[in-house]
C-alpha cells in the first residue's frame, strides 16, 4: 500500500509538471502571436497614414497647378494682342524714332489734322454733288410740267421744236410758242446742256403737227 501511494504521487507530480510546461508554452506562443499581430497592425496603420499623406500632397499639387495653367492660357491672348502693337512700333520710320517726343506728338497731330481735313474735303464734295443733282432733278421736273402745260395749239404754226437732250423729257418735244419761250430761259437751257445726250432724234428729220389741238411730232 505505501508503495502504491508513493507511485501515485510521483505520477501526479509528473502530470502537473507536464501541464505546467504546456501552459508555459501556450502562454509564450500566445505572447508571440499577440506581438506579431500588434506589429502587423502598427505597420498597416503607418502604411495607411503615409498613403493618405501622399494622396493629400498630390491633390494639393494639382490644385496649385490649375491656377498657373489658367494664368498661362489667359496670358496668351494678351500676348497675341500685344504683338501687332509691337509690329506697328517696329514699322515706325527711323526718322520718327529719332525725333523728340514733343516733335513726334506734333507730327502725329499734324497727320491727324491732315486726315481730318481730307475727309472734310471729300464730304464737302459729295454734299455739293448731291445738291447739284437735286437741283437738276428739280429743273427737269419743272421743264416736264412746262411741256405738259404748253401743248395746246390752233394750227401747226403755233408749234415749235425743243431739244431737251434728255430721254426723261422725251428728247425732242413739240410745244406751243409760249412753251418755247419759257423753255428758252437760261435756267432750262443750262439744265438741257448738262444732260448726257443719249437721244438719237434730230430736229431736221422730224416734222410738227397740230393734232386734236395739241402740238405733236410726226
Amino acid at each position: 500500500m505505501p508503495l502504491r501511494s508513493s507511485g501515485d504521487r510521483m505520477g501526479q507530480n509528473t502530470l502537473q509538471q507536464a501541464i505546467f510546461r504546456w501552459l508555459i508554452i501556450a502562454c509564450v506562443v500566445l505572447a508571440l502571436l499577440t506581438s506579431v499581430l500588434l506589429a502587423l497592425g502598427y505597420m498597416l496603420k503607418e502604411n495607411e497614414r503615409k498613403t493618405r499623406a501622399l494622396i493629400e500632397a498630390s491633390q494639393h499639387d494639382q490644385q496649385s497647378t490649375r491656377p498657373r495653367a489658367q494664368q498661362v492660357v489667359t496670358a496668351q491672348p494678351h500676348a497675341e494682342s500685344i504683338t501687332p502693337l509691337i509690329e506697328l512700333t517696329n514699322e515706325v520710320s527711323p526718322t520718327t524714332e529719332l525725333l523728340p517726343l514733343s516733335e513726334q506728338s506734333q507730327l502725329t497731330l499734324a497727320t491727324q489734322g491732315g486726315e481730318e481735313s481730307a475727309e472734310s474735303e471729300v464730304e464737302a464734295k459729295v454734299k455739293a454733288q448731291l445738291l447739284k443733282d437735286l437741283a437738276r432733278l428739280r429743273q427737269l421736273e419743272q421743264a416736264k410740267q412746262t411741256i405738259l402745260n404748253n401743248l395746246v395749239c390752233q394750227d401747226v404754226s403755233q408749234c415749235r421744236f425743243v431739244d431737251t437732250s434728255s430721254i426723261e423729257l422725251g428728247c425732242v418735244v413739240a410745244v406751243n410758242t409760249i412753251g418755247k419761250s419759257m423753255l428758252s430761259k437760261a435756267q432750262f437751257v443750262q439744265t438741257f446742256s448738262q444732260n448726257d445726250s443719249e437721244c438719237e432724234e434730230r430736229i431736221s428729220e422730224l416734222s410738227l403737227t397740230c393734232h386734236h389741238n395739241m402740238c405733236s411730232i410726226e
